[in-house]
């Protein structure tokens, strides 16, 4: 599927215009922040009459209907085609720093067990154009763009426009970043992450582990079933050996589920006896559970004395880890929150 500025590319060309004219209008975006088509200046007349016509003439697609604010992060509710809604969210953690949490998905389809967004159901995946306006509407206000992590709704691996995305995001002519200020964050879906290394070799990669004993992920996530661990190991090793990358390992602590010792222990055997790179490339990236009204009978956050005990297992192995941030979960904005913000 084309984006925007793939149709609006051809449309010019097609009606007797050149490069100049596009490019011209790429500025006017890129550089110049210009929100409506109506704005741009110094293109014919009757090709901006044209195009307004027939596009939107807000540049930005993705409508704007819910901002909270708190400390630290801004969660931004979207309404896309199709009157449905996604959610990103807008961390600064320092000065001078912005950090974006977008969607690749409206809902989720993967039913991973403690996760609210994954009990509400697939409704379709996001085009090029709703990926990429998530920060477009940033870019348009004048913000920075430090990061991008695909780590909101939801499996970015299964969504086959996320390659186009990716393509556009770091194109030199529209946003023009670079592929190592972007993370994908995913369950795994094997084939898809060979052709993200193949296609986009220094993007950031955050695997969601969750829990290193085969029975119990399987419950938690039931595509392990699919995509066992020790697959996704040789994989991710695969992924070290091309790009020389760390790999984060996303963990999410679940009181009395996942948060003892033994899964500390668990978790360095399953990468020493299963992976074939030194073991300084895995980081493992420590979430504290945020509970949600639909999961909060059964799963609640781990206490801190067995937070520290879990740590305390992985420095002794020479793990590296550390515990990701939770400021934003005041405004529901946390993983494993959406369910309550998007209903």
């Amino acid at each position: 599927m084309q984006s925007k500025f793939e149709k609006l590319k051809s449309f010019i060309m097609d009606n007797g215009y050149s490069m100049v004219e596009y490019k011209s209008i790429l500025n006017s975006i890129f550089r110049k922040k210009i929100w409506k088509y109506e704005e741009i200046v110094g293109i014919p007349v009757d090709l901006k009459d044209n195009i307004m016509q027939n596009f939107w003439n807000e540049i930005c697609s993705i409508n704007p209907i819910y901002i909270k604010n708190y400390e630290k992060a801004n969660k931004i509710i979207f309404q896309i085609n199709g009157w449905e809604k996604i959610e990103t969210v807008n961390l600064s953690f320092r000065k001078d720093w912005e950090d974006y949490c977008i969607s690749s998905q409206c809902w989720c389809n993967f039913g991973c067990d403690f996760c609210s967004t994954g009990k509400m159901g697939l409704r379709r995946n996001l085009t090029v154009e709703e990926i990429t306006d998530q920060i477009l509407y940033f870019y348009l206000k004048w913000k920075k763009i430090n990061w991008i992590s695909f780590m909101w709704m939801w499996e970015p691996l299964s969504n086959p426009n996320i390659f186009n995305a990716i393509k556009e995001l770091t194109d030199q002519e529209l946003f023009g970043l670079n592929q190592d200020i972007i993370t994908i964050s995913t369950i795994w879906i094997i084939p898809n992450m060979y052709k993200l290394f193949d296609t986009f070799p220094n993007i950031n990669l955050t695997f969601s582990l969750h829990s290193p004993f085969t029975e119990q992920r399987t419950k938690l996530m039931p595509i392990n079933a699919i995509f066992p661990l020790y697959d996704v190991i040789k994989a991710l090793d695969d992924y070290i050996k091309l790009t020389g990358k760390e790999v984060y390992l996303a963990y999410t602590l679940i009181n009395w589920i996942n948060d003892s010792k033994e899964h500390a222990e668990e978790i360095f055997n399953l990468l020493h006896e299963h992976s074939s790179v030194d073991l300084s490339f895995y980081h493992i990236d420590l979430i504290p559970y945020n509970s949600s009204s639909e999961n909060s009978t059964y799963y609640k956050q781990c206490n801190k004395q067995r937070l520290n005990n879990f740590i305390e297992v992985l420095n002794s192995k020479w793990i590296s880890n550390s515990v990701r941030s939770q400021f934003w979960t005041e405004i529901n904005a946390g993983c494993w929150q959406l369910y309550n913000a998007i209903k």
